[in-house]
Order: C-alpha cells, then sequence, then structure tokens
C-alpha cells in the first residue's frame, strides 16, 4: 500500500506537536494525558453513549405502544373468528312479532310508537322516550336471537336524562 500521501501530513502536523510533547516536562504531560482523558471520556459520552441510551429508551417506549396494539388486534381477531363460527340465526318468520316481543322483555312495548314491515325481512322501527341502555340491549338481542341487524338508526336527545328517542330500519341477517 502507498502511504507516501501521509508523509507532507505527517511533516506539516504530527512532527512540530511530537516536538512540542518532548519539550513539556513529566509533569505537563501527566496532566495533559489526564485531560485528553478526561476529554475523550466527555465525548464519548455526548457522541456516543447518549444518543444511543435515548434511542434504546424511544425503541422501548415504541415497542410497547406496538406490543398494545398487537394485543388490540389479536382480540379483534378473535372476536371475528367467534362471529365467523357462530352459527347462523334463521331469519324469523315474522321479523315484525321478533321486535316486539323483544321489546316486551326489555320494558320498551310503552316506548315502542311504530312498526311497519317492509317486506324482503325488513322492518321500519320509531321509539319514543326508549332507555338508551334498553334499547341497546334490545338491539343486541334482535340481531341474536331474531338475526335482525340495524341497516340505518338515527338517535335523538328525548328529555328525560339516559333516553332517546329512535328510528330504525332493521334487516334479516339472511336477506
Amino acid at each position: 500500500m502507498n502511504l507516501a500521501w501521509i508523509e507532507p501530513w505527517r511533516a506539516r502536523w504530527i512532527e512540530p506537536w511530537r516536538a512540542r510533547w518532548n519539550a513539556l516536562g513529566a509533569r505537563e504531560r501527566r496532566v495533559l494525558a489526564v485531560l485528553a482523558g478526561f476529554l475523550a471520556v466527555v465525548l464519548f459520552y455526548l457522541l456516543v453513549w447518549s444518543p444511543v441510551q435515548s434511542g434504546l429508551a424511544r425503541a422501548r417506549a415504541r415497542l410497547a405502544s406496538v406490543q398494545a396494539q398487537l394485543a388490540q388486534v389479536q382480540e379483534q381477531a378473535a372476536l371475528v373468528a367467534r362471529v365467523r363460527s357462530a352459527p347462523r340465526v334463521a331469519p324469523p318468520a315474522n321479523p315484525a312479532a321478533a321486535v316486539e316481543q323483544a321489546a316486551d322483555k326489555h320494558g320498551l312495548r310503552g316506548q315502542l310508537k311504530r312498526v311497519d314491515a317492509e317486506g324482503a325481512g325488513r322492518v321500519r322501527v320509531q321509539l319514543e322516550g326508549a332507555s338508551f341502555a334498553a334499547l341497546t340491549a334490545w338491539l343486541a338481542e334482535l340481531q341474536q336471537q331474531a338475526g335482525l341487524r340495524a341497516e340505518s338508526a338515527t338517535f335523538e336527545r328525548h328529555a328525560a336524562p339516559g333516553t332517546v328517542n329512535a328510528r330504525l330500519l332493521l334487516r334479516s341477517q339472511g336477506i
């Protein structure tokens, strides 16, 4: 390997520093060596150690976040698998009757203002002043037991706290 290019650099930079170093006394050399060691440690900390540690801290925080997201996705995947493997509910012969029967069970019969069958397994329902908690339980039962799902829904606040006015279009899952 040709190192000829080093000679001019060496003569210009290294030799003058070497001459100055040799001109120093033993005590001064020791002080400068300790100072150079301290400077090397400080530079190592500032340029290597600190950036690596902060990068590791960010990576650990990101890992925790990604693991939480993975857990949520796995839960949702398990839910999807359960829903897909659940047996299909046969559509009721009379969806309007199924709606009224479930409303009776959840104490919503008095709030049920209109139930209109729209053919092809569809039922239009209107409720006024219904408890939102009872309404959601009623909808869940209709989906699980009768195979009716909300195709469209409109909810409005009612005067009483926790109650709503609702207009729903329910559709049979099999259709």
